[in-house]
């Protein structure tokens, strides 16, 4: 019943959920999204300890993604994210999910930026605490599979993708940011923005003298195997902008909440009232139930 509920609503942002390679991309990003960005790498990235900049942590960002996808394409398999995907739970699930944990945590997996995710880190304690961060990830993820099976778990971490993460290499929207941020690179009037426009122009001088074929090329194969200080260019001119892509319009904030069933930090009875009401409320009401269920007890961000 969730599997179907989140073919809906992913339907609505515009994702083929009929198309198997789609769906297992989006979970890819979905699972970095959650797994890489959005626990201690962070925090790495921001003050006080500044250890990786915006640039190479796009990069960085990109060859994990890279890494991921490729073992889920491999691994993840076809009949999973068929509609008729039953509820079951699967040894498979278990291992697909621990071995792209253990590629995520890798304290000696190779950046773009040539250092090892252990050199990121600012000190020893804080690169374990990372590997214990993704451990605790993919064990909740690996609890979802078990109540809800394989299937329900990758069309969570594909929802969050395809919610919060449009903007990300890896994503089916990823071609047309390029595309447009090429043609506003061009024509910085595009923007509509005089002062954006003026940066912008200011900016383009930067990336005078290289081929806008072989830009779009290497934005298009990943932005980790470009020159970082034409990456730092390319988003100091609005590669990073969410303008770029139109986000479609859906029910409130329901694809961030249901990213709260697959935190492990999310207290366990939110966690609960959550899956009861995607399980149980009317499709139609599935919106204002969830939110019902999670009242002000949501934790903050």
């Amino acid at each position: 019943m969730i599997a179907g509920r989140l073919r809906s609503y992913m339907r609505e942002l515009g994702v083929d959920v009929g198309e198997w390679r789609e769906v297992a991309d989006l979970a890819s990003v979905g699972m970095v999204w959650i797994g890489w960005r959005g626990g201690p790498v962070e925090d790495w990235h921001a003050v006080p300890w500044c250890r990786i900049d915006t640039p190479e942590l796009v990069r960085a960002s990109v060859a994990t993604t890279r890494a991921v996808r490729g073992m889920v394409r491999v691994r993840l398999p076809e009949q999973v994210c068929s509609p008729v995907a039953g509820g079951e739970s699967s040894e498979h699930a278990y291992e697909l999910l621990g071995d792209v944990g253990r590629v995520i945590a890798d304290p000696g997996r190779v950046l773009p930026d040539g250092r090892t995710v252990a050199e990121v880190a600012p000190s020893e304690a804080h690169a374990g605490e990372f590997v214990g961060f993704v451990d605790s990830v993919v064990r909740r993820w690996a609890a979802l599979a078990f109540e809800h099976g394989l299937c329900a778990v990758v069309l969570m971490l594909a929802s969050v993708a395809a919610r919060s993460a449009r903007h990300w290499w890896g994503t089916p929207w990823w071609p047309v940011r390029v595309e447009e941020f090429l043609r506003r690179l061009d024509d910085p009037d595009r923007w509509g923005d005089p002062l954006v426009t003026a940066h912008v122009r200011l900016v383009r001088e930067r990336l005078q003298g290289i081929d806008r074929r072989e830009l779009r090329r290497e934005l298009l194969v990943g932005p980790d195997r470009l020159d970082p200080t034409v990456l730092a260019s390319c988003l100091s001119a609005g590669l990073g902008d969410g303008l770029l892509v139109d986000r479609p319009r859906v029910a409130g904030t329901w694809f961030r909440d249901v990213a709260a069933l697959l935190e492990p930090e999310t207290p366990t009875a939110v966690r609960s009232r959550a899956e009861a009401a995607l399980t149980m409320t009317p499709a139609g009401q599935a919106e204002e139930g969830f939110r019902v269920a999670i009242g002000t007890e949501r934790p903050p961000g």
